[in-house]
């Protein structure tokens, strides 16, 4: 693209001798090259940014690096984001929009204009594709599956029997929506299974990360709010609520019939207990375990958790608890040394 078009596509303003220049990539500032764009948001990375061999810059509108050619926008992260997507769109499958023969499609499926269905892809019977959306190989829709337009589904996605995803939803590779709840009745030694019979709801704008799981609910629905990203390795259990725009690092499980409000962040490898609570724009630490319910706009950490603050200085405790101990043992010598002193005296202890 021309690096006046990229600028107007990103929404920012140019600041440059040569508004002709050809960008053919995105790279950080250390690795960019000629024809590269790159970006700079923090002031600490400035020296790099002077150095950097990139065609062009995207910065904040307060950020002057002379020499350079510039593309300023209030959120210098977004707009790289979105030159990347510019530079560097979604490639579609290989049949280019086309219905692969080599596709099995059931009986009433009914697909939407441009719809691309790769190889090896296997749509079952009354299943529902919308506009534009592309479906990579290998990929499993159950009986009844409805997916909005403007989604990509990567090899080996699966979706089950009656679930609907929504519009501009992306399962990455590996994906399974809809696999049965872990629900069982122990009696008389033998654990008896509850057929999970509900569905997954997947709302717009969702992201769903490799190789993670979404489990239907045992009736009624789990549901994954609009906006929401999921990265690999998650655990989403039966009849799980989240809300829209939460951001859940890889290897997060939450088990089942847990609730997550909106805008929740947990870092990697955190676990929910099941029947739990979480409000609106909680952040929970890496690794931390929730055993209970957690107030809107908290930040906390542990397992169990608390305060990120407060754990923060209980964590610089634990750690000092070695050098703790020798002086406590140090401590007790010396009482003991003074009692025996005491003792041999005569004196009263």
């Amino acid at each position: 693209m021309r690096l006046y078009d990229l600028a107007s596509t990103i929404g920012g303003k140019l600041l440059a001798d040569d508004h002709d220049a050809q960008i053919t990539g995105a790279a950080s500032l250390e690795e960019a090259g000629n024809g590269d764009v790159t970006y700079l948001d923090s002031t600490k990375f400035i020296g790099l940014a002077e150095k950097t061999r990139a065609t062009a810059v995207i910065v904040a509108e307060s950020i002057n690096i002379p020499g350079k050619n510039l593309i300023t926008v209030e959120n210098p992260k977004l707009g790289f984001a979105r030159a990347i997507e510019a530079l560097l769109p979604y490639l579609r499958p290989a049949t280019g929009g086309g219905i692969s023969s080599e596709a099995f499609i059931g009986e009433g499926v009914e697909l939407g204009e441009d719809v691309g269905i790769a190889p090896s892809a296997h749509l079952e019977s009354g299943v529902k594709i919308g506009d534009r959306t592309a479906i990579y190989p290998g990929v499993y829709l159950g009986r009844n599956v409805s997916v909005g337009s403007d989604c990509v589904l990567f090899p080996n996605a699966v979706v089950m029997d009656g679930c609907r995803i929504g519009a501009r939803v992306t399962l990455h590779a590996g994906s399974v929506i809809g696999s049965d709840g872990f629900g069982y009745v122990t009696d008389s030694g033998r654990h008896h299974k509850i057929p999970q019979v509900g569905i997954v709801v997947i709302e717009d704008d969702v992201e769903i990360g490799a190789n993670s799981t979404v489990d239907r609910a045992t009736v009624g629905a789990t549901v994954i709010g609009s906006g929401t990203k999921l990265d690999n390795l998650i655990q989403v259990a039966h009849n799980v609520k989240i809300g829209s725009g939460c951001l859940l690092a890889s290897q997060v499980g939450i088990a089942g019939s847990s609730t997550l409000g909106d805008y929740v962040m947990f870092g990697g490898q955190v676990g929910v207990a099941d029947h739990v609570s979480i409000g609106d724009r909680v952040m929970v630490g890496a690794q931390s375990g929730i055993a209970k319910d957690v107030q809107s706009g908290l930040v906390v950490s542990g397992s169990p958790t608390f305060a990120h603050r407060d754990w923060i200085r209980a964590n610089l405790v634990f750690q000092r608890l070695p050098d703790v101990e020798k002086r406590l043992r140090a401590l007790e010598k010396t009482l003991d040394g003074l009692k025996t002193d005491k003792d041999k005296s005569g004196e009263k202890t």
